[in-house]
């Protein structure tokens, strides 16, 4: 038996051994901490219900997952954690479920490199034609993964295929392989968990081997209405109704996207004759394609959630290199680059000494790009936390932003003693043309250049 601790503390169990390569189950001894040595002959645990009921503490006999997660377990392709626990409501990764459905569905293993871990399993996937490589538009097989994009690999690994988000997840609440997510209904583009994952992988066993299962009705009426419902590129619902003042500005209006954030002002220092609001910049393909948009986005999410991200215990000499690594010093001389370095250091040992922690996030929204005639801007919404730390070390006005490298700062219009930031800001970016020509953020990139501060 081997095992794989993932990024996210995932335990995957890989047996050597395999009988039957869909439904047959191997016998396997269990690890000490599920307290129980279980025994399994097609699919029949011989472990009794009363003990099962025990395997871990978070998962009781009561809770929706526990069957899937114990008879998971007890087929040995995922294991829970050294304290007892399985942390049913914890995140996976795309890398970790792929790797769970590789390992339970017995999948041939590809000669190729075990390194990263995953990508014998991913390469595997690829090879039954499970996963589209168009099906993650944005990040990698790191990030956390969402239930529409498992419903994808689950219905096609029942032998079945839809062409869009809508036809799939249909396909899936019709076979039984799910149902919804609490009072969320279907929430396609919810975090996948852990018990979400294996409750989804043991009904795909279950439809390979036969089995015919119950159908949610009221997950149903959702996702046969879903089908008359309009959505974009990336899969997110639009709404006609209760439409912001610059909706002709734009190609479509989101449904989740607050009027605030559409009837923000555009920045307009360039050219009039050349700037193109979001509208012209989505339907200019020539520049704006979505491949590119798609790499652009995720480029700008991450210098930002690097930069919403830190920890005075963690944060050192790596974090400078990826906050400038991150950026397009395109044009820029020496001088500046070497500038932008010693700030980024400065702030380092400024974080240090005022003990500071943040958490934050920043998601770009690709259909609201625009140029102002010599910039391209992406907006998006940012979220940032003040954890800890002494703010008095903290002040635009010493160039000594709460944020590194921000000419102003969140802080400045949100007061001193403010913790919680909040809203859609208008991020100035560059080409890189040694990167493809991608977007990157530049060394005039600042989050409160134009922005608003809106609370969910």
């Amino acid at each position: 038996m081997n095992k794989v601790i993932t990024a996210t503390g995932l335990v995957i169990l890989s047996a050597s051994i395999f009988a039957n390569p869909i439904t047959s189950v191997v016998n396997q001894q269990l690890k000490a901490h599920t307290a129980i040595a279980s025994n399994t002959l097609s699919g029949r645990s011989v472990a009794a219900a009363e003990d099962k009921a025990q395997r871990f503490k978070d998962v009781p006999a009561s809770h929706w997952a526990w069957s899937a997660v114990d008879r998971a377990v007890t087929e040995g392709y995922v294991s829970g954690y050294s304290d007892g626990t399985f942390k049913p409501n914890a995140a996976v990764t795309r890398a970790e479920f792929l790797t769970v459905l590789y390992k339970a569905m017995h999948l041939e293993t590809p000669e190729v490199a075990t390194n990263p871990w995953y990508n014998q399993a991913v390469t595997a996937v690829k090879n039954y034609k499970f996963l589209d490589s168009k099906d993650f538009a944005k990040g990698d097989y790191n990030t956390q993964m969402s239930r529409i994009e498992m419903v994808k690999v689950a219905v096609r690994a029942i032998g079945q295929q839809a062409g869009s988000d809508n036809q799939f997840m249909l396909l899936a609440v019709k076979a039984g392989l799910i149902s919804g997510d609490g009072n969320k209904g279907l929430n396609p583009q919810g975090t996948v968990t852990r018990g979400a994952a294996v409750t989804i992988m043991q009904n795909v066993l279950r439809v390979n081997g036969g089995e015919e299962l119950p159908v949610n009705q009221a997950a149903l009426k959702e996702a046969q209405a879903n089908m008359t419902k309009a959505y974009d590129p990336w899969g997110r619902e639009i709404r006609t109704t209760n439409l912001p003042k610059n909706a002709d500005k734009y190609e479509y209006i989101l449904k989740d996207v607050p009027n605030a954030a559409y009837d923000m002002p555009f920045i307009a220092y360039g050219i009039e004759k050349y700037r193109q609001t979001p509208l012209q910049a989505y339907n200019n393909q020539n520049w704006f394609p979505k491949a590119r948009v798609d790499r652009s986005a995720q480029n700008v999410e991450d210098f930002y959630n690097a930069l919403f991200n830190v920890d005075y215990k963690t944060i050192d000499s790596a974090w400078v290199d990826k906050i400038v690594s991150l950026m397009s010093m395109q044009g820029t001389t020496e001088r500046t680059q070497a500038g932008v370095r010693a700030v980024t250091e400065a702030y380092v040992e400024r974080v240090k000494a005022g003990r500071l922690v943040l958490k934050g996030e920043f998601s770009v929204e690709p259909s609201m790009i625009y140029n102002d005639g010599s910039s391209t801007y992406f907006r998006g919404r940012f979220e940032v936390h003040v954890v800890q730390g002494d703010l008095s070390m903290f002040s635009a006005k010493d160039r000594k932003p709460l944020l590194c490298g921000q000419t102003s700062d969140i802080s400045f219009y949100g007061g001193t003693t403010k913790k919680d930031y909040a809203g859609y800001a208008d991020i100035a970016v560059t080409a890189k043309y040694a990167n493809g020509g991608d977007f990157f953020t530049n060394t005039s990139s600042d989050l409160t250049s134009n922005f608003v501060f809106i609370q969910k």
